[in-house]
């Protein structure tokens, strides 16, 4: 099929069409589209993303964790003049956005609410192209309902974009860019698009693979399309290569260590990881399920709801044509090629599945178009699942309270240990990962990180030897008895100072540093 083939058999005889695409070539970018919502429900649509992301961000699960001061670490690193490809001592997981963030910490300081903007910014980013993706295969309305759809729903990602990541939110508006060219070289012919369509696949082979997951399967379903793309290719292999460069250097400088499966994972099958995809996370990427606690919403009103969702997903497959096709490539594709690493078990998670979230947005975008004429109506659907999101972000603030260990969902701040910290003058401490990576970003006093664990700390080199006399826990953590046993093995006594999330744990005498390697993993 050519390219004019696949654009008249979705389009039809006319761009007015309210069920056909509207294509950006049929009035300029920087006009009001016609035929969408008006300024005011864009606007309305906007502010609501905007509201949930401001509860978050005031709520006990929007606080600043060790993984997103890990995150933000890397462009301190950029700072002082290293240019990692990675999260040190990682070879998985690209850093790509930590240096556009280095600037703004630069600016700003440690400052944890400018770091979780600027991962907001890189995910609206996401929801501006997926318009532009959508205005190609869809009506105008649709897309921009699409669109806003991703920028309110699921909780899930109106969670995940405002915490610090290096890679998840990158790869999602890879993804959905990778999509974009790939529409708009099945459209038209965009010598220069194979150039950038090259750029993108070298960035998501850095960043991260779920943006692979869905632009693999757009690049083949472009090739069956249009054919003749294919000697068009050797335009995409420079820019290629500049895309994956820090990924080529760094794993020729480590023996080829990105290619080697990340360890911790349990043992599974790949059909259980399919299943695992289809059970766990497609439900909490739909919103219907809750985000790490497991429990279905409204059971079995949700089960329902998931049932008429692969239904109509059915009747897409049969019915849809042309570059609407493309979206159902990526969306089969999708968990088919994410159960193919062996650690893709973590389906509790729903960031490993947020490049396929463009694809779902659009599809229930145009869902809502062809269910509700009316635009008033189609922006109340929208507005509905915003508010499902605030009430499903609440539900997870409510079932969360009083549980302790869960520094990832409800990281406590560190202002009361910053404040012993100045009382007790104590400049060097044993810390567990949770704690100390926070430290260290912080900085707000000298303070000398001393890990207890090799858990993604890279600390130990710099370690003093003499060690400390003081080690710090969260309130609750098993390591506290750990300890206590283990600095009385050595003939220590130990004195217990708590504050109100955590413990400060003093021995008569420092602990040297050589006498903790091993003991705490």
């Amino acid at each position: 099929m050519t390219a004019d083939a696949v654009t008249s058999t979705n389009r039809g005889p006319a761009p007015a069409d309210a069920h056909t695409g509207c294509g950006d070539r049929w009035h300029p970018t920087w006009a009001w589209p016609p035929n969408g919502l008006s300024p005011l429900y864009v606007a309305a649509i906007a502010f609501a993303g905007v509201v949930l992301r401001a509860y978050v961000l005031q709520s006990p699960i929007g606080g600043f964790d060790a993984d997103e001061a890990t995150s933000s670490l890397v462009s301190r690193q950029i700072l002082d003049g290293n240019f990692p490809a990675f999260i040190r001592p990682l070879h998985h997981g690209g850093a790509l956005l930590a240096y556009p963030r280095a600037p703004i910490l630069w600016l700003f300081g440690p400052s944890p609410v400018v770091m979780k903007l600027t991962e907001t910014l890189v995910y609206a980013a996401a929801c501006f192209v997926t318009w532009r993706l959508g205005r190609r295969i869809f009506s105008e309305a649709s897309a921009q309902l699409g669109a806003g759809v991703m920028w309110v729903y699921p909780p899930a990602a109106v969670w995940e974009s405002t915490k610090v990541m290096l890679y998840y939110t990158p790869a999602v508006l890879l993804a959905v860019t990778a999509l974009l060219l790939v529409v708009r070289l099945a459209q038209e012919d965009r010598r220069r698009d194979v150039a950038w369509l090259g750029l993108v696949l070298g960035l998501s082979v850095w960043t991260h693979p779920i943006a692979l997951y869905a632009a693999l399967p757009a690049c083949a379903w472009l090739v069956v399309n249009r054919p003749k793309i294919v000697r068009q290719l050797w335009r995409a292999v420079p820019t290629g290569l500049v895309g994956v460069f820090p990924w080529l250097w760094a794993n020729l400088n480590n023996s080829w260590a990105s290619l080697e499966q990340p360890t911790g994972a349990a043992k599974s099958t790949f059909w259980a990881r399919l299943t695992g995809f289809f059970e766990a996370l497609l439900p909490r990427l739909a919103g219907l399920r809750g985000q790490y606690l497991g429990r279905w919403y409204l059971a079995p009103i949700s089960g329902v709801m998931y049932a008429a969702l692969m239904i109509a997903a059915l009747v897409a497959l049969r019915r849809w044509k042309g570059e609407r096709t493309l979206l159902l490539t990526v969306a089969i594709a999708y968990p088919f090629l994410f159960s193919v690493p062996r650690n893709s078990v973590f389906v509790d998670e729903p960031r490993y599945g947020l490049a396929l979230l463009p694809v779902l947005a659009l599809c229930v975008g145009y869902g809502i178009e062809r269910l509700f004429r009316r635009r008033v109506f189609t922006v109340g659907v929208v507005g509905l699942l915003a508010l499902i999101s605030l009430v499903s972000v609440r539900h997870v603030v409510v079932d969360t309270a009083g549980q302790p260990g869960l520094d990832v969902l409800r990281p406590v701040a560190t202002d009361e240990l910053w404040q012993t910290l100045r009382d007790e003058q104590i400049d060097a401490a044993y810390v567990d990962y949770w704690i100390g990576m926070r430290l260290q970003f912080e900085q707000r006093e000298p303070f000398t990180l001393l890990p207890i664990n090799s858990y993604y700390l890279d600390y130990r080199y710099t370690a003093p030897p003499a060690g400390s006399r003081y080690a710090i826990f969260p309130d609750g953590s098993p390591l506290v008895d750990r300890w206590i046993e283990f600095v009385s093995a050595r003939g220590l006594t130990t004195e217990l100072r708590a504050t109100e999330h955590f413990v400060v744990v003093e021995t008569n005498q420092p602990v040297p540093f050589a006498a903790t390697l091993g003991v705490m993993e």
